[in-house]
């Protein structure tokens, strides 16, 4: 295992409150994040639960104006990184309530949540507020059902006890979705390309596909063998159950069909 950041990997001193990117020797194997040319989207790496210490603080409001902007503007919240940045603020906010945690700077996008929103802290416990205001938006933006947070929460409170537990869960619950995004990208193949409005063609696929990562032990080839085994490893380890797992890939997949081709890219510049 490396710990690296973008395309390269190299070693680096990392914090509690930074970013934790980890990448495996046999990821490009399997092309993780990289451009399928006849689907013409990307399968983004799995989401991150912390930002950067230097974290921009007007990238972080740019991101969340444009998320929740009014009708009639260019809103581009259908995509995985504004996905991505209310699943930071629901973990960080389920950590801060759970642990006790009271200093927002390690806490970067619950922060920023926060002063947007104008989120009053609830019984004088930080976390509290956040976590129903992330959860509502999460389940009217995107559709996502109660048991995926349930399940969130259920793994967090077993897992971390103490904020010494956070770093060490960051790790597996990071490779846990780097590996399932790796499997799901490889396996499904040419069913990533079917048409977004076949929804539930798309998500039965899905489900098909994580219950055989699930449940298969033996696998032709060396890589897939060995990555849907460390799924599987980290399933067990984290309680995270099939429906979760086929409820963050459909969403993941569904969010990056929105993404600009790269023609629409290039025209817009």
């Amino acid at each position: 295992m490396k710990i690296g950041c973008g395309s390269e990997i190299k070693k680096k001193q990392v914090s509690k409150a930074c970013t934790i990117f980890i990448r495996y020797a046999h990821e490009d194997k399997l092309r993780l994040s990289k451009k399928n040319k006849q689907a013409y989207f990307v399968l983004h790496s799995a989401c991150i639960i912390f930002a950067p210490n230097n974290f921009n603080k007007v990238q972080a409001m740019s991101i969340f104006s444009k998320l929740f902007g009014k009708k009639g503007e260019n809103n581009p919240k259908n995509n995985v990184e504004d996905f991505a940045s209310l699943t930071r603020v629901y973990f960080q906010s389920v950590l801060a309530s759970n642990l006790g945690i009271s200093n927002i700077r390690i806490m970067p996008d619950l922060a920023q949540f926060k002063r947007l929103f104008k989120v009053p802290t609830q019984n004088g416990r930080l976390g509290l507020a956040e976590k129903a205001a992330s959860k509502k938006m999460l389940m009217a933006d995107y559709g996502l059902s109660d048991n995926f947070f349930k399940e969130i929460d259920s793994s967090v409170k077993k897992h971390c006890r103490n904020q010494n537990d956070i770093q060490p869960y960051m790790f597996l619950y990071q490779g846990f979705l780097n590996d399932l995004m790796m499997l799901m990208s490889s396996l499904m193949q040419w069913k990533i390309r079917i048409p977004s409005i076949f929804k539930s063609v798309i998500k039965n696929e899905v489900e098909k596909s994580v219950h055989k990562v699930c449940t298969k032990t033996v696998w032709s080839k060396d890589d897939v063998h060995k990555t849907a085994t460390n799924v599987r490893m980290y399933k067990e380890r984290l309680g995270y159950s099939e429906q979760w797992m086929s409820e963050y890939v459909y969403n993941v997949l569904m969010l990056a069909k929105k993404a600009p081709k790269p023609k629409e890219t290039a025209e817009k510049k």
